[in-house]
């Protein structure tokens, strides 16, 4: 095991400084200091404070288009606070940049001045030209938590109780509530802890007590961090028994999941908010240099200063406002109070996620323009307030930012040439045209935020390349980083399973319920609805019905905390949806949404089958669906469009044609995970798919089809061609067909990844595949077939010509195929087509009336063909293999087969597999087994035998004397 050290240093081996506390921040543009040294940059541009009154004025409300919500700008802040820090210069030596008011400002004095101190730098630079000033940065550039833990040991030690690999917290009515410094000379330093005294909250990170939305997000996950040690300590049983060395294991765990918690959700969650995409995780790189870009800290990220609104709702459970009131942002700033005497943490929490920010634009709200920390005590650094626009612009200065066009050309964007390439606003346009003059003159910041958002986007096309660069090379260049450390992938979690699979499908939200007394939110907390169901009619003013009918197109619907686990029963008909839309219910308290066997539950179609609309359902219980006319399908859904379906449950829905559960069109396109599809049925002579019937595209992960039944075939799921279906982390189980595919019939391509499929039935006489039939293409990779069932071929896989006359292919590799049963041929396996199987087991299968209980390869010989390679085909009841043709048929692994000699018939010779490998058969002597150079599957006998492999790589397996079974 290996954890990160608590200044940044080391992680990279090959350059330890990478990431460290008090590293330089990078630049991806030369300086632009006035005399290339340390100047002010941009001396002859605007008046900061100009600038701001001119296009920055912000004089009502205007709400992200996308509906972010407030955790949005709030996350924002929480992850700044993780990877940089720039302190300020103190002292009589200080330098100033001070701020001139203009004459005719409507706030501040004009001759007075916005006060404001240079950052301090490193002292190594800013000698001359060729070795301009430079700034450290204070904290690890690792998202690694510090903002949590701290960036260096003294602080580390003081927030640890040394108790259980706990964090330190103040007892409180409403929760534990971070540590104060009350009179504790040895306290880390926290910013403003002059003014505010003992009552200061200390965390890992100096401006924690910045204002209380800050302050919640870092208590959320000092609980988080004692929640999971309570987790480790009572789980891993690989902990020391010293009670010190168990309490630094357990804390450095704790630690390491926390700060894979915070990256999973920035990159999962908050960064896809924004609409910021990036390049897909190709493992860490150590050429990677994550530090921090000055373009990225002192104006990239600092887009968050225009989401902020003027209040922040607090809110009860039941989502009314809080006894306190909302909270004006700026009597928020560095007051603990509004933590302790306010209610906690609770309120502010819940208020985040009902609010819409405000848009990404060159504007900025009076709390931040004008207030900035007039609401702090002693009115703050500032007394009198100050202007956060005016400050981003001056620092740019101070910090020597290259201008808005050099920055673009940096990161391979077009230089624009005109003010009308930046905004379609002819606002802004004339505004930047009269400040500026020139499009080469822009302040970075400035541009960067007067750009249009991309589509489907919240920012402009500069903001994003700065995120894409940071964020990529923070996650790339990070040997720590949580998809590529395998501690994750081995710790358990108690019932979550591992580590990594807590953190796959873990949102913000999962967070604040386990360490609050919130239990209605939305699962995606960055987003606010747009329309709330109030109760569980079926018509009028709050139902769902009305909600559908009202909603504009990529509207979000979600349920009211009161009707969580309630019924919404249909008397109306079938809900039809025909827009973009988004119903969002509670995971683990779905409200039920139940047809009563009158109609079908859910209709998705729009009409037009040339643009596709984005639907998604989660959270809900779909049932009692039900459609009787001829040419029916779908009784709980049929789909047209692009659905994802997630933490949900189709059961008891009944059609008189296809998909009992679900029916996918042609056109239709559903992603379905952690889903349950159980219990459905199709009643008709050729009622196929009695899960799911698709003829589109369908993609399916961590769920269950089970117990449904398809009076034809395909009892779990029915795939026709032209429809694609991949299964990957499932289960299919317990489902019957009365003819061909008890789990899953195939026509159309199907592939299955790391799934089980088990205990399936193809039932009626003439009934082939119990587990698979397969029609068409299917491949099967590290699956488990097992314990399925056919009255005629095929009990694990049947493979079989079809009517269009194409040749099918099933290929199976790194799987497992046992126990299953048909009544005559195939056991195992039952091949007319082509089938090609690798680096898998078929083992006690059976096919008691018939031929090759583990494969049987029939049909014409120049279609059918089986390739068996580096297999076990063994211990099978009857014949392992019958091969009634053998010309097509090869085994291929260089000696890498395992064979049942003895119990192979017809055309099948293994004498030219096995290299150095005897083929396997029953005894009961003591023997010696041991493997080739090659990969080999030795299985022991009846006898106490040695097994042993060698070079390859090799799979053992015993046999059980008493069984008789491997």
């Amino acid at each position: 095991m290996n954890f990160r050290e608590i200044d940044g240093s080391n992680n990279n081996q090959n350059n330890p400084e990478y990431g460290q506390t008090g590293e330089n921040l990078l630049r991806f543009t030369p300086v632009a200091y006035a005399d290339g040294i340390e100047e002010l940059a941009n001396p002859n541009n605007p008046n900061p404070r100009n600038i701001s009154n001119t296009l920055f004025d912000q004089q009502e409300s205007i709400p992200d288009p996308r509906n972010l919500s407030d955790y949005v700008w709030a996350w924002g802040q929480f992850v700044d606070h993780d990877i940089t820090l720039t302190h300020l210069q103190s002292g009589n030596d200080a330098e100033s940049a001070n701020i001139f008011i203009p004459q005719g400002d409507s706030v501040y004095s004009p001759g007075s001045f916005i006060p404001v101190t240079r950052s301090l730098f490193d002292e190594n630079t800013g000698t001359d030209i060729n070795n301009p000033r430079e700034h450290a940065n204070e904290l690890t550039a690792w998202l690694d938590a510090s903002q949590v833990y701290g960036s260096d040991e003294e602080r580390a030690n003081w927030l640890r109780s040394f108790d259980g690999g706990k964090l330190k917290v103040t007892d409180h009515s409403t929760g534990d509530l971070l540590p104060t410094r009350g009179n504790d000379p040895n306290a880390p330093a926290m910013a403003m802890e002059e003014s505010i005294g003992e009552n200061t909250f200390v965390a890992g990170d100096e401006r924690a007590n910045e204002h209380a939305v800050l302050t919640s997000l870092h208590t959320l996950f000092v609980r988080e961090h004692n929640r999971l040690a309570e987790i480790i300590d009572a789980t891993h049983t690989d902990l020391p028994s010293n009670t010190a060395a168990r309490d630094e294991e357990i804390y450095q765990r704790a630690r390491k999941i926390v700060g894979a918690e915070i990256q999973a959700i920035t990159y999962k969650e908050f960064l896809p908010s924004l609409g910021v995409t990036l390049d897909p995780y190709n493992g860490y790189d150590a050429t990677v240099n994550p530090g921090i870009n000055t373009e990225f800290s002192t104006a990239g990220f600092r887009l968050g200063h225009t989401l902020v609104s003027g209040t922040v709702p607090r809110l009860n459970e039941d989502g009314t406002t809080a006894p306190v009131g909302e909270l004006d942002l700026f009597q928020g700033f560095f007051q603990p109070e509004r933590i302790t005497e306010d209610g906690g943490i609770e309120p502010v929490l819940r208020g985040l996620a009902t609010q819409v920010q405000q848009q990404t634009d060159a504007k900025i709200v009076d709390d931040l323009r004008n207030l900035l920390f007039t609401g702090a005590p002693g009115g703050g650094p500032v007394a009198n307030g100050t202007d956060l626009a005016a400050l981003n612009i001056q620092r740019g200065r101070d910090h020597g930012l290259a201008n808005y066009n050099e920055v673009r050309q940096a990161l391979g964007l077009s230089r624009v040439n005109d003010f009308s390439e930046i905004s379609s606003d002819p606002e802004v346009v004339a505004a930047l045209e009269e400040l500026y003059g020139d499009v080469d003159n822009i302040d970075q910041w400035v541009g960067m935020l007067s750009e249009n958002t991309l589509p489907n986007s919240s920012i402009g096309e500069l903001n994003e390349a700065i995120l894409e660069d940071q964020f990529e090379r923070l996650r790339d260049g990070d040997r720590f980083w949580y998809e590529n450390d395998v501690d994750l992938a081995q710790w358990q979690l108690g019932e979550n399973g591992t580590v990594s699979d807590w953190l796959e499908n873990l949102n913000l939200s999962d967070i604040v319920k386990l360490n609050t007394e919130i239990d209605n939110i939305s699962d995606n907390v960055f987003f606010v609805p747009d329309i709330i169901v109030t109760n569980t009619n079926d018509s009028g003013q709050g139902s769902l019905r009305e909600a559908i009918a009202n909603a504009e197109s990529g509207d979000t619907i979600v349920f009211d905390p009161s009707i969580a686990g309630e019924t919404i029963n249909l008397t109306n008909g079938e809900l039809r949806i025909d827009k973009d839309l988004h119903i969002d219910g509670y995971e683990n308290n779905p409200v039920n949404i139940n047809a009563g066997g009158n109609s079908r539950v859910f209709q998705i179609d729009d009409g037009n089958n040339s643009i596709q609309s984005q639907v998604s359902i989660d959270g809900v219980v779909i049932g009692g669906g039900n459609v009787t006319g001829n040419g029916d399908d779908g009784g709980g859904i049929f789909n047209r469009e692009n659905l994802t379906l997630s933490n949900s449950t189709v059961t008891g829905n009944t059609a008189n044609e296809d998909g009992g559960g679900i029916f996918n069109a042609q056109t239709g396109n559903i992603t379905i995970s952690n889903t349950t599809i159980s219990n459905n049925e199709t009643k008709e002579g050729l009622a196929s798919g009695g899960g799911i019937f698709n003829g589109g595209e369908i993609n399916i992960s961590h769920s269950e089809i089970s117990h449904n039944f398809a009076n034809d075939t395909g009892g779990g799921i029915y795939n026709w061609s032209p429809g694609n279906i991949t299964i990957t982390n499932s289960t299919i189980t317990g489902n019957t067909a009365n003819n061909d595919g008890g789990g899953i019939f195939v026509y159309g391509d199907t592939e299955i990844i790391d799934s089980t499929i088990s205990d399936n039935v193809a039932l009626s006489a003439i009934a082939d595949g119990g587990g698979v039939a397969v029609f068409g293409n299917a491949e099967i990779t590290n699956s488990t077939i097992s314990g399925n069932s056919a009255r005629d071929d095929g009990g694990g896989v049947y493979v079989k010509d079809n009517v269009f006359g194409n040749i099918p292919t099933a290929v199976i590799t790194n799987s497992t195929i046992i126990e299953n049963t048909a009544v005559s041929d195939g056991g195992g396996i039952f091949n007319f087509g082509v089938v090609e199987v690798e680096n898998t087991t078929i083992i006690q299968n059976n096919a008691p009336d018939g031929r090759g209980s583990g494969i049987a390869s029939f049909g014409n010989t120049s279609i059918t063909s089986t390739t068996v390679t580096s297999s076990t085909v063994a211990d099978n009841e009857n014949s392992d293999i019958d091969f009634v043709t053998q010309s097509q048929n090869s085994f291929i692994s260089g000696g890498n087969n395992v064979i049942g000699t003895g119990n192979a018939v017809g055309n099948f010779n293994a004498s030219t597999d096995q290299t150095g490998v005897e083929n396997w058969e029953e005894s009961s002597k003591d023997e010696e087994i041991i493997g080739t150079h090659q990969n080999d599957t030795l299985i022991g006998n009846e006898g106490n035998d040695q097994i042993t492999g060698r070079q390859g790589n090799d799979l053992l397996i015993g046999v059980n004397p008493d069984s008789n079974t491997p």
